[in-house]
């Protein structure tokens, strides 16, 4: 412990030195909390489950043919495109029962004059596990449904497959394979949502959404056999907002802008990998400091806060180090540091304050091969928490 004592008789102001075991100590008594959505697949990785009658197809909506479940995600494979569900909860440990509120969002991906049936479809990697369902709707069951990693739909334009596939635990990922002699001007990308798609100076499309933001990479393409590259990236052709009923909604269309190639040999166009990137905070000020990954990938925000009610994470239970905020109040700045640890596909694994009754500033961190955290910062909590003080 390194310490320095200003002029001032009343202000003391210490360096803290803290040390993060690769996995908090999650030994606290628990109370769970019932999640509305619950995951069946390992995070970051996605399976395509087939709609064989348990999954209800509302009216006017395109019918179902797959279901991906991910962390905070639903994806859905329909007969005009895919539909992504995005959900989002908060909880405010500062009142004297936590209050919990869910925020839902959505946008489609509509592929514009294309042709997707169950009928075209190439399923591939089948789960070992099978799934049986019965619902109101389906009393007699539904029996022996499998999950998929990789489906190929057939001739959604005339001579281009659409494969969409998990992309090794990271997410979802797909391709348009242009057979020879197809236009792949065909392809046209309709998106649906409630803020505006915009291309970036990278030419990313990018999406604001209410719990972060959707960015899918430039694309890129080449000729498969050869593995020659050929130019190519998004362009949007049009962008408008659209009113239905009490409702708007935007709509933008996206095209794959594809520079000449020789139309004799099979083009693929590749996306990118889907990222992602989402909002942390709660209502007042919060600021990142640094950023660090061990070595399974695993990402460790740290920032400082005086916000009472930034979510502490495992929602519901005891287990983080510190779920209260136990800052100063004064306006003198932030109050709390705070620590946060994603997987790399982006799912929140915990989040805790740190620090005393006074002001305190993370300012800088670094993580070991073992997943050990080390963070340093100036603090004035003479309560500030220790432990094996040297």
């Amino acid at each position: 412990m390194c310490q320095r004592i200003k002029n001032s008789s009343t202000i003391v102001v210490r360096l803290f030195l803290i040390i993060v075991l690769s996995k908090l100590n999650l030994s606290a008594k628990k109370e769970p909390f019932k999640n509305i959505k619950l995951s069946q697949e390992k995070i970051g990785s996605l399976a395509f489950e087939e709609n064989q009658g348990q999954f209800k197809t509302e009216k006017f909506a395109p019918k179902i043919l797959f279901k991906s479940e991910s962390s905070g995600v639903d994806i859905y494979i329909n007969e005009k495109g895919l539909t992504y569900y995005f959900e989002s909860k908060q909880i405010d440990h500062a009142k004297l029962h936590d209050s919990v509120t869910f925020k839902y969002s959505r946008f489609d991906i509509v592929l514009q004059n294309s042709t997707i049936k169950l009928d075209n479809c190439v399923k591939e990697n089948p789960s070992k596990e099978h799934y049986n369902f019965v619902y109101p709707h389906c009393p007699n069951g539904i029996y022996d449904v499998k999950k998929y990693s990789k489906v190929t739909i057939k001739e959604v334009y005339p001579g281009i497959d659409w494969i969409i596939y998990d992309s090794q635990g990271k997410g979802l990922k797909y391709d348009f394979d242009v057979h020879p002699g197809a236009n792949p001007e065909q392809i046209q990308l309709l998106y649906r949502t409630l803020d505006q798609v915009k291309l970036t100076d990278k030419g990313n499309i990018e999406l604001p959404l209410f719990n972060g933001l959707f960015s899918e990479k430039a694309p890129i393409s080449y000729l498969k056999e050869s593995k020659t590259n050929v130019e190519c990236n998004f362009k949007i052709i049009s962008s408008k907002k659209v009113f239905v009923q009490n409702n708007s909604f935007f709509e933008t269309r996206v095209v794959f802008n594809v520079k000449t190639y020789d139309h004799r040999q099979q083009l693929v166009i590749d996306p990118l990998q889907l990222w992602w990137g989402t909002y942390f905070g709660g209502n007042k000020g919060s600021e990142g400091a640094a950023i660090s990954t061990d070595s399974t990938g695993n990402v460790f925000v740290l920032g400082n806060t005086d916000s009472h009610n930034l979510p502490t994470h495992p929602y519901g239970t005891l287990a983080y180090f510190q779920g209260v905020y136990g800052g100063a109040n004064n306006g003198g700045g932030f109050g709390d540091a705070f620590l946060l640890k994603f997987t790399n596909g982006g799912q929140l694994l915990w989040a805790t304050f740190f620090g005393g009754s006074a002001i305190d500033q993370a300012k800088s961190m670094k993580c070991d091969l073992n997943g050990n955290i080390f963070i340093t910062g100036p603090t004035y909590s003479n309560d500030f928490p220790i432990k094996n003080p040297g």
